[in-house]
């Protein structure tokens, strides 16, 4: 196929967050002309997403991945049932939610979607769980984008209408839907965008080097740290470890795990979601140190952007892959030398601060109950054969939020 020089738009859009309303609706105008000559052809793309649109550096847009497209007289002739359902949840469209076959009104919706997103800087359904995706789409109305975003009444309208729950009340067609987002249109340079997209990526790049170099010394630090204490040494652990300033407090785990060794986890667990990051990531690193031979340690930080996991060789691994695998292949995200571990034994799934995981093959489960892919939560444990993995998920609170917009 040809060669697209340029970026997915949800890259450009990781960096630039969203995008002036006018850079927006000429960017969905062109694809949507492009989807309404797609449709003439008889055929329904079905998974309409920013992913599978390339802003190419001559400031065009270009779409890519019809793998799951059909044709719309196959549609018609054969309506799928709802277990058949294929494309990507947060764009799916109501009646495709409840089953029914694509049509020219849910590549609609699922484009109103995208365009939401290149406005607000989020997706208009979105929810913790794939249940809350799910009934959010087929029965919630979004925030109205105008709240989230200045962009003119008429440009809320033609966002409102390309989402309407009913197939019948958004666009009668794509060609209408380019239209009205031609009459509102201003001339604008797709390719600032790209420079604007790479300009924000090489800036985030060039701080995270510099934030993540203490956070290599901490690890590293955390890992090799070793106290010696004098046997009935009088440790006032709860107090050590729950007050002072970070340095005492990872001077207070330290002690601890020496003192008490495997006893210590328990002491421990609570630590590794602390809001300070060098007493989170000692903690962390003590408890990988002690686990028994069957237990390993997973922390999902979403503060750092990275994933931690107490593996042979201590492996950190950036979050923004958005699907990490556990196996024992070298080429495995998060590597783990067991004759219990497949070829590909877990995948985990990344997306908007929540986790969810695929267990691959018999004999995972999920808290005990066995499962093949579910959504998880901290303190979740993962079963396989017999390796237990505990889930740790350290979402930021407010002031971590602030914190890292400033080193950000």
């Amino acid at each position: 196929m040809e060669f697209a020089d340029g970026e997915p738009l949800n890259a450009v859009l990781s960096r630039v967050r969203k995008c002036d309303q006018y850079m927006a609706i000429r960017l969905i105008r062109s694809v949507a002309e492009t989807l309404a000559y797609v449709h003439k052809q008889g055929i329904i793309v079905n998974d309409i997403k920013p992913s599978n649109m390339i802003l190419t550096r001559r400031g065009s847009i270009k779409l890519v991945d019809f793998g799951i497209a059909v044709l719309a007289r196959e549609s018609e002739e054969a309506p799928m049932e709802p277990h058949q359902v294929i494309g990507t949840l947060r764009y799916l469209s109501p009646e495709r939610i409840n089953g029914r076959s694509p049509t020219p009104q849910s590549d609609i919706f699922s484009l109103g979607i995208v365009l939401y997103e290149l406005i607000t800087g989020q997706n208009p359904f979105d929810g913790e769980a794939t249940a809350d995706i799910v009934k959010n789409i087929a029965q919630s109305q979004p925030i109205p984008a105008s709240r989230l975003a200045p962009i003119t009444p008429e440009l809320n309208d033609v966002v409102f209408r390309s989402l309407a729950k009913d197939p019948e009340a958004r666009f009668s067609s794509m060609s209408q839907f380019a239209a009205v987002l031609k009459r509102l249109e201003k001339s604008v340079d797709l390719i600032a965008l790209l420079q604007q997209s790479e300009h924000a990526g090489h800036e985030g790049a060039t701080a995270r080097m510099d934030y993540t170099a203490e956070l290599d010394i901490l690890t590293d630090h955390a890992q090799s740290a070793i106290v010696t204490v004098p046997k009935g040494a009088d440790l006032e652990i709860s107090g050590d470890l729950a007050s002072g300033s970070a340095d005492q407090r990872v001077k207070a785990i330290l002690k601890t795990t020496a003192a008490l060794g495997e006893g210590a986890i328990p002491n421990l667990l609570d630590l590794v979601h602390d809001q300070d990051m060098k007493v989170r990531l000692t903690a962390f690193w003590e408890i990988a140190r002690l686990n028994r031979s069957e237990v390993v340690d997973i922390l999902f930080d979403f503060v750092l952007d990275v994933c931690f996991f107490t593996n042979e060789e201590h492996a950190k691994v950036s979050l923004r892959k958005r699907r990490l695998i556990l196996g024992r292949l070298p080429g495995s995200d998060l590597f783990l030398r067991r004759p219990e571990i497949s070829r590909c034994h877990l995948i985990f799934f990344i997306e908007e601060g929540s986790v969810s995981v695929e267990l691959v093959g018999r004999g995972g489960a999920i808290n005990g109950a066995a499962v093949s892919r579910a959504d998880v939560k901290d303190g979740d444990v993962l079963t396989i054969s017999t390796i237990q993995i505990r889930i740790h998920i350290h979402k930021p609170t407010a002031s971590e939020m602030i914190a890292s917009r400033d080193v950000l």
